[in-house]
């Protein structure tokens, strides 16, 4: 599996415990999906990094030595995917 660790924004005072366990809910359902072979280990992480990490796609096309549009198309289609799982539907 894709070790996943959850960090709170130290400047977001709007952040609840409740936000904190629905955002531990979701990457959770993103590890399981990456588990039963739904998304891969690698998507898994590109989705994390430009989705919640912040990274661009051409930072991290050029880090993998890919055109940026590759991993565009990679992340949509595994998006595609999650979005048929009961959570993100």
């Amino acid at each position: 599996g894709v070790p996943l660790e959850l960090t709170g924004d130290p400047e977001d005072d709007a952040c609840t415990p409740e936000d904190e366990v629905l955002g531990r809910l979701l990457i959770e359902e993103l590890a399981a999906a990456e588990r039963e072979g739904v998304v891969t280990a690698p998507v898994l992480r590109l989705i994390l990094r430009t989705r919640l990490g912040g990274e661009s796609l051409g930072e991290v096309a050029s880090e993998q030595h890919v055109e940026p549009q590759v991993l565009c198309q990679r992340r949509w289609r595994a998006e595609q995917r999650l979005r048929k799982l009961p959570l993100a539907g």
